[in-house]
């Protein structure tokens, strides 16, 4: 179950990043965290896979900070975690409209 919720939240970063891109994969990937390959069935998606790197991470680094973030979120129940992931998710949203009518 604990690697489960470390690639969970490792899939919370990809996806929080995915909405607001810039040179984040790159960098993923010039660190050797993941893998970045065309789809040979659809060429307009991209296959980003975590590497080894991400499983030693977890392994080693990350589980330095899981005790701290277990603190952190334990006042949060359940529901409110997934409110705020949601809200996380529209301010990002929020942001680029904002990025946009900037750029106009």
């Amino acid at each position: 179950m604990k690697e489960v919720k470390n690639y969970y939240f490792f899939s919370l970063f990809l996806l929080l990043s995915a909405k607001v891109y810039d040179n984040r994969w790159d960098v993923l990937m010039k660190k050797g965290f993941i893998t970045i390959q065309q789809s040979p069935h659809d060429t307009r998606a991209m296959y980003i896979r975590p590497t080894e790197k991400v499983s030693n991470y977890f392994a080693d680094d990350f589980l330095k900070y899981q005790e701290e973030l277990r603190y952190l979120f334990e006042v949060y129940t359940d529901e409110e975690i997934e409110t705020l992931f949601i809200l996380l998710s529209k301010l990002y949203a929020g942001i680029e409209n904002l990025e946009k009518k900037a750029a106009n």
